[in-house]
């Protein structure tokens, strides 16, 4: 019988480390959608600062650790699973937010962020 060998996990940590960590986020649909408008009209204009959605989630995530971003409160109706790719310090901040108020603290910071985009 062929011996069953388990994966080095070790060096698929490593591998991670440098890619980043997919999450899952539930994001409004309608936010979701003015944020990738946003970043279409920004690009039109030759501003390719932000390259994608996630991109905008991570930076805003990461003003929002900072102190930089304080967040206006946003009660949007629906949701939307949208996966984004986090460096393993932002996870760890990510994990710090309290379970029941992730989608409502991601979502408020993500239109916190979008108006300040379209300043």
């Amino acid at each position: 019988m062929r011996e069953i060998k388990k994966p080095n996990l070790s060096n698929k940590e490593i591998i991670n480390e440098d890619k980043g960590i997919h999450l899952t986020l539930l994001i409004d649909p309608e936010l979701n959608v003015k944020i990738k408008n946003t970043l279409r009209a920004k690009w039109v204009g030759g501003d390719f600062k932000y390259t994608s959605f996630s991109q905008v989630v991570r930076v805003a995530l990461e003003e929002y650790k900072n102190g930089k971003l304080k967040i206006v409160e946003y009660g949007g109706v629906g949701k939307k699973q949208v996966s984004v790719r986090f460096p393993k310090e932002l996870l760890n901040f990510y994990n710090t937010i309290p379970r029941g108020q992730r989608s409502f603290i991601i979502n408020s910071l993500l239109n916190t962020y979008l108006k300040k985009l379209t300043k």
